[in-house]
């Protein structure tokens, strides 16, 4: 099979995870009871002390009952108010994903990597970027490394303002440690990584890139749950310009997307 049958199940797999994690709320039989009863107790008011046997004359034993019960329903109400059915807090989302986007996510937290969190907008007020889609297993996304790095080393990015980030693809099947020690290691001569990795999680959200509103779309799935290796050129608006899932790496290729904006 070819290097890409190998990552093709994982976008199915990817996919069925990401249905998982929508918000969910232990406390939602609870909160949507609750819905309910707050709904019940604003149309009824509360029986007057009368009819609970609170006035003055009325029997100690009783008030003190009385009492207890109004104490637990206002403890009951008050230890609840966060519960909410998880249907009221679900982000709405389009049709579609917006077309400018913005995400924010951790990264390896090495001194190339400029910190410890990647802000796309962040990044893109300095130019456009070209993203590279990676996996630790993935030979052609270690073949892409290279190239772009024979490159930069080489003066083929002096010309452009565009940068280069890698954000790894599969957080569901690979941990952070793989990422690192297959991108991060400089002693590695194949595909050492001398800029920005990202390594989100499954179910990182995506803001719209002016506004900074969720959404309602996961990183991988706004972004067309990306096969590896796959290139995307984005704007300094949040736009995905000009994409590429070439499986080798090819000059031909890293040359159309250097060129895009001349």
């Amino acid at each position: 099979p070819t290097p890409e049958a190998a990552y093709q199940p994982s976008l199915k797999a990817q996919e069925s995870a990401a249905s998982l994690s929508s918000p969910t709320s232990a406390c939602a039989p609870i909160g949507t009871a609750l819905t309910r009863g707050s709904k019940m107790s604003s149309d009824r008011r509360l029986p007057p002390a009368k009819a609970l046997n609170l006035e003055p004359g009325a029997p100690p034993m009783v008030k003190a009952m009385r009492y207890d019960l109004l104490v637990l329903i206002g403890v009951t109400l008050s230890l609840c108010t966060g519960c909410i059915a998880p249907e009221s807090i679900e982000v709405e989302r389009g049709e579609n994903p917006p077309i400018h986007m913005s995400f924010e996510a951790p990264t390896l937290d090495r001194s190339e990597d400029g910190g410890a969190t990647f802000n796309l907008k962040q990044h893109l007020s300095e130019g456009p970027s070209l993203v590279l889609w990676v996996g630790a297993g993935c030979s052609g996304c270690h073949d892409w490394t290279e190239l772009i790095r024979a490159t930069m080393d080489e003066g083929g990015f002096n010309s452009t303002n565009i940068s280069v980030v890698s954000v790894h693809r599969w957080a569901l099947f690979e941990t952070t440690e793989d990422v690192m020690e297959t991108f991060a290691d400089d002693t590695n001569t194949s595909y050492y990584t001398p800029w920005t990795v990202v390594v989100p999680e499954v179910d990182t959200p995506t803001y719209e890139f002016e506004t900074g509103v969720d959404t309602g779309y996961p990183l991988y799935e706004a972004y067309g749950n990306p096969s590896t290796p796959t290139l995307q050129l984005i704007d300094e608006s949040g736009a995905i310009v000009w994409q590429s899932k070439t499986y080798w790496a090819n000059e031909t290729v890293l040359e159309e997307a250097l060129l895009f904006f001349d």
